[in-house]
């Protein structure tokens, strides 16, 4: 019955073009997930702890058909979070909501993985990479090395609430608990002999890394597929994940960051740093009001550390983040009036991991943004890329400002004449118990997340009335600004809330400025540009 349901559903869509658009999808997930792949495989992919490490034996992922058309009748009705899938596949499922049909897939589904290989720089994978935290599930999904075949679904739901982007990802294999993902070997390029890949499935040949094949240093499974397990198990998920109940859950630490498919529910307010330097010109266009919530069940952000760019400036090993707690709407209020203090709180330590979380989180969205892959509010269009965002370091001295003012649990930014040259954003998190991780975490997240729903001028123009304008993303444009290149924050534990403040050097937010140039991707660097797979893009800065 369920093989006669499939073909009709192959029939329909294949007769509308849907599953045409499908298969799409299907093939730049395997394009994008392979070369991801690759990055794992040569050594090059992200962790908490710096890179992941290579491996001899990571294997090419194929399209496969009978797996798109699993995927579309997984969220033909945009349901990721509780989605039906066969035993023996796993799934990986994403939603947002308040972004226009016409955003397409290409770039919904580039966000989606992109927060799937943010997994290992929030958690941690550790040498042995095996797998026994929930929160790796999309990731170790798309890596485990057993998985030789894919496919992958798009939709657009607005039949019943919000408009919905949704994607799903089916996976001829399951990771095992308590098992490594793939096997680790330190200070390889992937495989090299045939024997690398054979060894592990037979028929297999290795695609040389001293070749011109694409995917250099995985394994071409040819067709073959590994033998099913007669005890494979399904990952257990925390709450808001998108996967199907695990018979065997995996171990897991209690977290209150959501995952794919969970939906906001607590305000952030903020604030952002005004210059005075100030030149009339043009508005820029604001597609939503000032307060309004939306609600996105997922974002993009994948933070990856500096230490594999090329002639990079001192690198950061640790982690970044764009998760927030359960049912959090970030939707921040921009200001340039200054509030009161109230009494001083109680700060938090920072701490190296921290430091790096700031500064990958940072690069990470900057990358984005000047690849030109950040939604520019609901204009279904995205920013442009940028010639000159430079990449940020991490500066004590403007830590040690950020958490001097923090200290006296503000209500606003502080005064401009106050912090001389120096850029700030401003959050006040409604909660006294966060840890310093998950404070800076949702301040980040709150702070750039407004492009997506308000957007901004495409010209880039920062006026005097965008200091003025209450719906402007004003620090979004702070964290975006392209001659920024320099950050620390500071935290601290008030009354009622947990306030976040971030210093920048240079300031941002200058009127008669652009946030940056557009134009060809790091085409106007003073010296090289950054050139990791999930962290290119960026100018490389001498250290100050």
């Amino acid at each position: 019955m369920l093989l006669f349901l499939l073909l009709a559903f192959l029939l329909i869509h294949r007769c509308n073009g849907q599953f045409g658009d499908a298969v799409s999808v299907t093939n730049q997930a395997v394009q994008m997930m392979n070369e991801y792949r690759q990055t794992v495989a040569n050594g090059t992919a992200f962790d908490m702890s710096g890179t992941l490490p290579s491996t001899l034996s990571m294997f090419q992922l194929k399209g496969d058909d009978s797996l798109t058309l699993m995927a579309l009748t997984t969220i033909f009705t945009c349901n990721v979070t509780n989605p039906s899938v066969q035993p023996g596949y796993s799934y990986n499922g994403y939603t947002i909501s308040y972004l226009p049909p016409g955003i397409g897939s290409s770039t919904i589904f580039d966000i989606a993985l992109a927060q799937w290989e943010e997994e290992p720089l929030l958690y941690g994978v550790g040498e042995n990479v095996v797998y026994s935290n929930t929160k790796l599930k999309e990731w170790a999904n798309m890596v485990y090395y057993k998985s030789t075949k894919v496919g992958c679904y798009y939709n657009f739901c607005n039949l019943t609430g919000p408009p919905t982007h949704a994607i799903a990802c089916l996976f001829n294999m399951v990771p095992q608990e308590n098992q490594p993902v793939y096997n680790p070997t330190q200070g390889v390029d992937g495989c090299n002999l045939d024997e690398n890949c054979s060894g592990k499935l037979s028929g297999s040949t290795c695609v040389k890394t001293n070749g011109n094949g694409m995917y250099a240093g995985l394994c071409d499974p040819e067709g073959n597929s590994f033998s099913t397990s007669t005890t494979t198990t399904t990952v257990a998920t925390t709450a808001g994940s998108s996967s199907t109940p695990s018979t065997t859950p995996v171990k897991s630490t209690p977290s209150t960051k959501a995952t794919s498919g969970s939906t906001p529910s607590t305000k952030a307010t903020s604030g952002s740093t005004p210059s005075t330097k100030a030149t009339s010109g043009s508005t820029p266009s604001t597609k939503a009001t000032s307060g309004s919530t939306p609600s996105t069940k997922a974002t993009s952000g994948s933070t990856p550390s500096t230490k594999a760019t090329s002639g990079s400036t001192p690198s950061t090993k640790a982690t970044s983040g764009t998760a927030t707690t359960p049912g959090t709407t970030m939707a921040s209020t921009a200001t340039a009036t200054p509030g009161p203090t109230t009494t001083p709180g109680t700060p938090l330590t920072m701490t190296e991991a921290v430091r790096d979380k700031i500064i990958n989180m940072h690069n990470y969205r900057r990358s984005r943004l000047a690849q030109g892959l950040v939604p520019n509010g609901t204009s279904g269009k995205n920013l442009p890329q940028g010639t000159d965002i430079a990449q940020m370091q991490y500066n004590q001295t403007l830590e040690d400002a950020a958490q001097k003012y923090a200290n006296t649990c503000p209500k606003g930014i502080s005064p401009v004449s106050s912090r001389e040259g120096m850029g700030e954003i401003y959050q006040s998190l409604p909660s006294n118990t966060l840890t310093l991780m998950d404070a800076i975490e949702m301040a980040l997240k709150a702070s750039w997340h407004p492009i997506m729903v308000i957007g901004f001028d495409p010209n880039l123009e920062f006026t005097d009335s965008t200091l003025h304008l209450s719906t402007a993303p004003l620090m979004f444009t702070q964290m975006a600004w392209g001659a920024t290149y320099e950050v620390g924050c500071g935290a601290t534990r008030c009354s009622d809330n947990t306030t976040v403040i971030c210093r920048y050097n240079p300031s941002g937010n200058i009127p008669g400025q652009t946030i940056y140039t557009a134009g060809s991707t790091c085409s106007a660097c003073p010296g090289d540009c950054t050139t990791a797979y999930l962290y290119k893009g960026l100018c490389i800065m001498s250290s100050s």
